[in-house]
């Protein structure tokens, strides 16, 4: 056997067998009795993606067999990871990655998983990436994929814990005696993650502006004469009316906690007036509603997309509504079950029943759930999956069965509202349309039980209306 290039594919290969060609050229051009695809065969009638299948998982079940973990709970994650991975077609570099894992649960204890940021810290300080040099497919985060499956862990997006450190580290050690005394405020009066998360970035943001402005000064020696400053450079930066006023509304909480914590003499922010930005609703015009209905009635238009617009335009469902809906079949009736997340600060109780189920009159609106279910179920089957979880909607691609992310949602909701009216409508528009439907006769306290809040349903007695106009 000489080395050289292959008469065939022209590459520099080891050249051997009946024509000096390279071993891939040589083989037999055929049918795969596995895949049933035409492509070069290699050992017993199968090509090399599925003979290569073949043999990691024969010797996946020897590893398996021969793991002794060091705690009970590192069988577990160590079965987790095979489930993962058994799910998709099996390469050499998964029978890499196994016995590494295999070797570090025969040695470390693995913590108890409960959040992302666990995930995150022991993917960091024990990384198992499925390809040399490549940070993409590490085996925690395989894991931690099963885990949200089965619900012990939250979706990814939501997550912030990895978020906040970073955003704490952006201060400096003087500074964080005074940042996280506040974030353990915040966090006692029950405000949520994303909550604490924006009141950092605002904090963070107003700390790099003072430093580059008055290097003499710092965030908690701040005084009237730099906030005002600050508000009006994000007013040159062109920043919209309503980010300002978040702006203002976290300074002035932060400066207020100080003063209480008698940090500060008194809350620079109070002399400070903001204005409100001028509220108004964007609608869809009576002629897109027209063609919004008439294709959520056609027996033709596709089911997923109808049903998308109907459950908004009539039930005011958001885009996270869409991302953690289950479906289920009662009595021929469809139900979509909601998610409720914690109640926080502000939110003293749901606005929203958590079972919403859909009527079966008028008849085209139960044709409508039954071809829904029929075009799911069909999908449903196809969608890799090892624990049932019945999402509303379910991935295109058919790679796991977990919540969608929101771009995903809001593009699947523009490209229903091209197919009926020629035009990308926002979902927040058709949830104003929903919100404008039901307050026509100046009326608005079902919105109450749609979703809105009870303050805020009431402002579509009386806020001002302006037409979608959309670019086709």
């Amino acid at each position: 056997m000489s080395r050289g290039t292959c008469p065939k594919c022209k590459k520099n290969r080891w050249l051997g067998g009946k024509g000096k060609v390279c071993k891939p050229c040589g083989y037999s051009l055929g049918t795969c009795r596995r895949c049933q695809s035409k492509r070069k065969l290699c050992v017993d009638n199968l090509c090399y993606v599925c003979y290569q299948d073949r043999q990691v998982r024969a010797q996946l079940d020897q590893i398996e067999t021969n793991f002794i973990p060091i705690t009970q709970y590192n069988r577990h994650i160590f079965d987790l990871y095979l489930v993962y991975i058994r799910r998709y077609g099996l390469q050499y570099f998964h029978l890499k990655q196994a016995r590494k894992l295999k070797s570090l649960l025969e040695e470390q204890a693995c913590p108890i998983f409960k959040t992302w940021l666990q995930i995150y810290k022991w993917s960091e300080k024990w990384p198992l990436p499925h390809k040399k040099g490549r940070a993409s497919g590490d085996a925690t985060i395989k894991i931690a994929c099963i885990l949200q499956e089965l619900g012990v862990l939250p979706p990814k997006s939501e997550e912030l814990g990895r978020q906040k450190l970073n955003l704490i580290k952006a201060f400096t050690k003087n500074e964080q005696k005074w940042i996280n005394p506040f974030i353990c405020y915040l966090e006692k009066t029950n405000r949520a993650s994303d909550t604490v998360l924006k009141y950092l970035v605002s904090i963070r943001d107003f700390n790099i502006w003072l430093k580059s402005s008055f290097p003499e000064a710092n965030i908690i020696l701040a005084n009237v004469t730099m906030i005002q400053n600050y508000l009006d450079h994000c007013l040159q930066a062109e920043r919209k009316t309503r980010y300002i006023r978040d702006v203002y509304n976290v300074l002035n909480s932060f400066y207020r906690w100080a003063r209480f914590e008698h940090l500060i003499l008194m809350n620079p922010c109070e002399p400070i007036q903001v204005r409100r930005e001028a509220q108004r609703l964007q609608v869809c015009s009576e002629e897109d509603l027209e063609k919004l209905y008439a294709f959520i009635k056609s027996p033709e238009s596709c089911p997923e997309q109808a049903m998308l617009l109907a459950l908004i335009l009539f039930y005011g469902l958001k885009i996270e509504d869409f991302r953690f809906a289950k479906v289920e079949i009662f009595s021929d009736q469809m139900t979509c079950i909601l998610r409720r997340k914690d109640l926080t600060k502000g939110k003293t109780y749901y606005n929203r029943k958590e079972y919403l189920r859909l009527p079966s009159k008028p008849k085209w609106f139960l044709n409508l759930q039954r071809r829904y279910y029929v075009k799911w179920q069909r999908h449903y089957q196809k969608v890799k999956k090892n624990y049932p979880q019945y999402w509303l909607l379910l991935p295109y691609h058919l790679h796991y069965n977990r919540p969608l992310g929101q771009d995903c949602v809001r593009i699947r909701i523009n490209k229903a509202s091209i197919a009926a009216t020629g035009v990308a409508i926002h979902p927040k528009v058709l949830r104003q349309t929903c919100g404008h439907i039901y307050s026509r006769n100046q009326d608005a306290s079902i919105l109450a039980t749609l979703g809105w809040s009870p303050q805020f349903a009431f402002h579509y007695t009386w806020l001002p209306r302006q037409y979608f106009t959309g670019s086709k």
